[in-house]
């Protein structure tokens, strides 16, 4: 046999130790270098690109001054305000891409409050695509923080885009009448989406098109309402919350779809020659399609429960105008919770721990119109109930809650009310996030982004869970823009304490400071929700700046956190920023 150790000559031990040693220097050096180039610039709408960019009082004004500086591993702060096409222009960047294990990151200094607003006629944020001096820039990005709104295609689009995270984002509003996507990703590969709002107008809230290995997790959708006056590919009413389209490998985990649309979640390949295989909808509920949100029959605007006319006159490009082309209910398969459907490949297909429930048709359906049907869809701790209020009979033969029109279906451990499954298994289960389809041991509840969603929509996940889910908690409600304090002032800080579901615990509340200068009274506190705590903070004789961090904690209910930027003595205090290379 061959002995493959190196061999017992001192002056090749010698060597390879030497060579050895060269080559973690050198892989060090690369790493120093490289971490010591990354670069932190500022833009504000109220910013000047005649500035050097590095602190928050020298920022720019433009993306297009930015773009033209960013290299891989270096990060944009957004200021707070509103970026418009006219005034800083768009996060559409076309100038560079960023690298593996150094992407470039656009980050709001204070998540919620850089807003890009399209206006109604471009897409707020857009990665790929963007054609530059170096071709189409479309991978390694981050995006972190920022509100997208007014889009016209969409407000946050992914387009050939690649190994790029979008990370608690909100998106708002896309075209009424044209075939437009809130949220989208189309053509592209291993993109994160991971904690974000998308609501409004627009066909779909969030669709993944034609892509592979992508995430979407920790999102909440609330379909508003969709005209289609200028696009016939498809009959009106229409309208969905999440769609994985002709797509594989796709991983849908702890996603709430809820309200009025069509079809609240669903995975389809609608040709023959098209394939949507391998995909994963985990942890995620579907409530009130077909419905308005306080649960009345949705008419889509019409006032008749079954819609005679759309929003016209309608424009079709591509032949004769589709006034007359009205979706009709007794076509079945609509106001659908989950959904598989299609005649193309539909091999290995998963929804686990899924809750459909309140949709006016089917909590679950699996149909094809043609073709061989699925293979190996796997159904397991599905809770279905109260949903197919109105079914054609051909929908009712399965118990109202589930048709399974032919293909290979097992269910597993689940709870689905009328049918065969009806007491089978404990259904599912929403304690805990999925992270990468395994079910983990961190708590799902608080609603991660449930203060951006009051904030920004009105509306409490954490409530709406609560009500459909039976999950409960407690969440913390509070200012968390930075906040300014002249030397030697005063600045008290509200902390309201809310619950959810049946949760009545008291919860212990702590503040601590990243470091010494700030004063804290009281620094503790216990409250019962619901109920507000006010703690005071005395600034020093000083220019600092710290870092707060609110944390609460209740039995069974686990840990929040919140933190808090306080700038002592604003007018002559800035943020530093590693000066770029030479």
């Amino acid at each position: 046999m061959f002995d493959n150790r190196i061999p017992h000559y001192p002056w090749v031990r010698r060597s390879a130790r030497f060579l050895a040693a060269l080559i973690f220097a050198c892989l060090a050096q690369i790493a120093i270098a490289q971490s010591a180039a990354a670069a932190t610039y500022y833009i504000s709408p109220n910013g000047n690109d005649n500035n050097n960019g590095t602190s928050t009082a020298t920022a720019w004004q433009t993306f297009d001054r930015a773009w033209d500086a960013l290299q891989p591993g270096d990060t944009l702060l957004l200021m707070d305000g509103t970026y418009t096409e006219a005034t800083t222009g768009l996060v559409q960047p076309n100038v560079r891409n960023g690298q593996p294990g150094s992407p470039i990151t656009i980050k709001a200094i204070n998540d919620g409050y850089a807003v890009i607003d399209g206006q109604g006629e471009n897409y707020p944020v857009r990665l790929g695509d963007n054609w530059g001096p170096h071709g189409a820039i479309s991978d390694w990005f981050v995006v972190e923080g920022l509100v997208a709104r007014n889009g016209g295609l969409g407000a946050i689009r992914i387009e050939k885009g690649n190994h790029n995270v979008l990370r608690r984002v909100s998106a708002y509003n896309a075209s009424s009448d044209d075939n437009s996507l809130v949220l989208a990703i189309n053509w592209g590969s291993d993109n994160l989406v991971e904690d974000c709002v998308v609501a409004g107008t627009g066909r779909y809230m969030i669709n993944v098109f034609t892509s592979n290995n992508n995430t979407v997790r920790r999102c909440f959708t609330q379909w508003s309402s969709w005209d289609g006056r200028n696009f016939c590919g498809v009959s009106w009413p229409n309208g969905n919350n999440v769609g994985v389209y002709n797509s594989n490998n796709t991983t849908i985990e702890n996603v709430i779809a809820y309200g009025r649309s069509l079809t609240g979640i669903f995975i389809q390949a609608n040709d023959a020659s098209v394939t949507a295989n391998n995909n994963q909808i985990l942890g995620s509920m579907s409530l009130l399609q077909g419905r308005d949100y306080d649960g009345s029959v949705w008419t889509y605007g019409t006032g008749q429960e079954q819609p005679t006319s759309r929003p016209g006159p309608t424009h079709n490009p591509y032949g004769p105008a589709c006034d007359n082309g009205i979706t009709q209910w007794s076509w079945g398969n609509n106001r659908t919770g989950f959904e598989l459907w299609g005649q193309g490949e539909l091999h290995d297909n998963v929804y686990r721990d899924i809750l459909a429930t309140g949709n006016v048709g089917l909590g679950f359906g699996a149909m094809h119109p043609s073709g061989p049907g699925s293979v190996g869809t796997i159904v397991d701790h599905a809770t279905l109930t109260n949903n197919g209020a109105a079914l054609q009979d051909w929908e009712k033969k399965q118990g109202g809650n589930i048709y399974i029109g032919g293909g290979d279906v097992t269910v597993t451990n689940s709870r689905i009310d009328g049918s065969q499954w009806a007491a089978q298994g404990e259904g599912a289960r929403f304690q805990y996030r999925y992270v990468d389809r395994t079910l983990t041991e961190q708590p799902l509840w608080p609603w991660p982004m449930e203060g951006r969603v009051q904030s920004e929509l009105g509306v409490s996940v954490n409530e709406i869970a609560a009500k459909y889910a039976n999950t409960y908690g407690f969440s913390l409600r509070m200012d968390t823009a930075t906040k300014q304090i002249d030397r030697n002032g005063t600045l008290e800080i509200k902390v309201n304490v809310d619950a959810f579901g049946k949760f009545a615990s008291p919860v212990t509340l702590h503040v601590s400071a990243d470091g010494p200068g700030l004063g804290i009274d009281p620094a503790d506190a216990t409250i019962t929700p619901p109920g507000e705590w006010m703690f005071k903070i005395s600034a020093p004789d000083e220019r600092t700046i710290r870092a707060l961090k609110i944390t609460a904690i209740a039995d069974g209910a686990g840990t929040v956190e919140r933190t808090l930027v306080i700038m002592v003595d604003p007018e002559l205090l800035y943020l530093p920023a590693i000066v770029k290379r030479d």
